[in-house]
This record gives structure tokens, sequence and C-alpha cells, in this order.
């Protein structure tokens, strides 16, 4: 089992959890567990009991990923995703950095390329968006 999230590192989910994150990015305002239930029933080709979903909520609790919020509304208990998608993928690759290429940029670029040079073109559009960072 992975550990606990730690500053950067961020825990993946499983295949079934990665799908209630989808459910969670795609909408703001939260989603009720029977929201939830009905949402991977209906995109699953096996039906899941509402104690596997629980479990699968309570496990992306534990791993930070998700918030369970109570409130006053129609749906007493509200889940929403801890990072927009774009945040969760960020710190998916700054944790395969920091995991896989003591965190240089460099490094992970040579291993992806093969040991290869890059094209002109490829090198340039990096460039470019270094250049949009440092902006």
């Amino acid at each position: 089992m992975a550990s606990k999230t730690n500053g950067n590192k961020i825990n993946k989910p499983s295949s079934s959890e990665r799908k209630i994150m989808e459910f969670l990015w795609n909408e703001k305002d939260g989603l009720s567990f029977s929201e939830i239930t009905n949402l991977l029933n209906q995109d699953n080709s096996k039906v899941l009991v509402k104690q596997t979903i629980n479990t699968f909520l309570t496990r992306m609790i534990a791993k930070n990923l998700i918030t369970k919020k109570t409130g006053d509304t129609r749906f007493k208990t509200r889940y929403y995703s801890k990072y927009t998608k774009e945040e969760y993928h960020r710190k998916v690759c700054e944790d395969i950095l920091s995991k896989e290429y003591e965190g240089s940029f460099l490094e992970f670029v040579k291993q992806l390329s093969g040991g290869e040079y890059l094209s002109e073109d490829d090198a340039q559009k990096i460039l470019e968006i270094l250049e949009k960072k440092d902006n």
C-alpha cells in the first residue's frame, strides 16, 4: 500500500478511485455518495455495492485525494477533489521527477529521449515552456 501524502508527494489512486476522481473533477459542487454510486455503476460492467464504494472513498480521504464535507444541502455529505486535474497531474510529475530523477528535469528529458539529442523543434518547444514559467 502507498504511503501517506507527504509534501509534494501524492498517492496514486487505483483504477476505480481514478474514475471517482474524474467524476469529481467534472463537478465543482462535489458529489454525494448516491451520485458517485450511480455514476460508477452506470460506467461499470459489474455493479459495485455501497460498502465497496465507501471503502474507495475512505481510502481516497486517507490518501489525501478528496475531502468530505457535511452541510445543510439536499445531500448531507458531499465529496470534493482536493486538487484540480491540472494540480494533480503536476504533483504526480513532480513526484516522478523527485523520486526517479533526483529532481532533474534535464535527466528526465535525457531518459525520455533515449539518450538521443532532441530535435531542434522539440528543444525550441521546451525552451518556450521554460521561458513562460520564468515570467
